[in-house]
């Protein structure tokens, strides 16, 4: 099992200082003083580059770009919580919690992220900032720009 989580910073370092303060990057134990994801925490740049597409760009017959494509402001990268890692954030929610599919429902991380964070919605998403980061739900962010017609992202 695994849980996914979009998180946006206005800059790679500010996100890297989150992830370090948070515990989702550990020092690597080596005297070089750098750090690596802990281990089952998977992440990748949305795309590779951490850009977030809103809106194709078009372009005429000849391949000519009449319109360049639409980012969303910031850098974008999806968060997999997986393996040891998930075995110990995980929540067991009752049977008859009517959030039990939500991620906050299963994982310490995102509960405390809705429980530490400010709620706020953009393009119609709902985020929850903490220490500057804003936390999506995978899905929401996925459903989203697929129903725009622009390129989501996924683990393989």
């Amino acid at each position: 099992m695994s849980i996914d989580l979009v998180l946006w910073a206005t800059t790679k370092p500010k996100l890297l200082t989150f992830a370090k303060a948070n515990n989702l990057w550990v020092d690597d134990g080596n005297e070089t003083n750098t750090f690596k994801p802990r281990d089952g925490l998977e992440y990748a740049w949305w795309n590779g580059s951490g850009k977030l597409m809103l809106a194709k760009g078009t372009y005429d017959a000849e391949g000519v770009e009449l319109t360049a494509p639409n980012y969303a402001s910031g850098i974008w990268v999806m968060l997999r919580i997986h393996g040891e890692f998930f075995e110990s954030d995980k929540l067991t929610p009752a049977e008859d919690d009517v959030d039990r599919d939500k991620s906050w429902a299963r994982s310490k991380v995102a509960r405390y992220i809705k429980n530490n964070g400010t709620k706020g919605t953009a393009a119609g998403l709902t985020y929850y900032t903490l220490d500057g980061v804003r936390i999506f739900k995978y899905a929401d962010v996925q459903g989203e720009l697929l129903s725009r017609g622009t390129a989501g992202h996924a683990f393989l």
